[in-house]
């Protein structure tokens, strides 16, 4: 998750992350950093807790 300092909006970036959890992904390509591939609705729970 961006942190707060870089984004507008934070509960509207909170809530993108939770409507992602709508999508049935199990590998995640971010722009940055590794390849996800333990699906996408756990990249958005670690997401919204590291918060």
């Amino acid at each position: 998750m961006v942190p707060a300092a870089a984004t507008a909006n934070v509960p509207q970036a909170r809530a993108s992350l939770v409507a992602l959890r709508e999508v049935s992904a199990a590998t995640v390509l971010p722009g940055h950093g590794d390849v996800w591939t333990s699906g996408l609705d756990d990249a958005v729970t670690l997401a919204l807790r590291a918060g």
